[in-house]
């Protein structure tokens, strides 16, 4: 009988405000288990980012995890670092280990040159549509 073993993949989530929100981690882990059950991930207990801005310790935790497990699951695409070098390089931890970046909320993951793309993109909407002066 032939066993088929799951990916297995850190949490990440963040005691910090996302978007303008404050999430309780409990939500954000219900968040990130139903997601890892949905996609047929072994959901390993989550890492929680610190409180104090610009800081990602815990961020830097999972990806030095790396090696031993096949991902992370981030409770939000809008937890990454704000400055793009530092983002880069988180990308970059996970593309050239092989690895998946997943963003819960967003439905979305992250292995390849083009989800880079994509995310930054995402990113760039957003940072540009919440300081549009838009007036319907």
């Amino acid at each position: 009988m032939t066993t088929i073993l799951k990916p297995v993949c850190r949490g990440y989530i963040t005691a910090r405000h996302v978007r303008g929100s404050h999430v309780p981690q409990r939500v954000q882990n219900l968040v990130v288990r139903d997601y890892t059950q949905r996609n047929g991930i072994e959901f390993r207990l989550s890492e929680v980012e610190y409180l104090m801005p610009g800081c990602y310790i815990m961020l830097n935790s999972v990806i030095a995890e790396l090696p031993h497990i096949n991902g992370v699951v981030a409770y939000s695409l809008f937890m990454m670092p704000k400055r793009l070098g530092r983002r880069l390089n988180v990308w970059k931890s996970f593309v050239d280990t092989g690895r998946t970046l997943h963003f819960a909320v967003e439905n979305f993951s992250l292995s390849t040159a083009t989800d880079i793309q994509t995310a930054e993109d995402i990113l760039a909407i957003d940072e540009t549509s919440s300081t549009s002066n838009l007036q319907f």
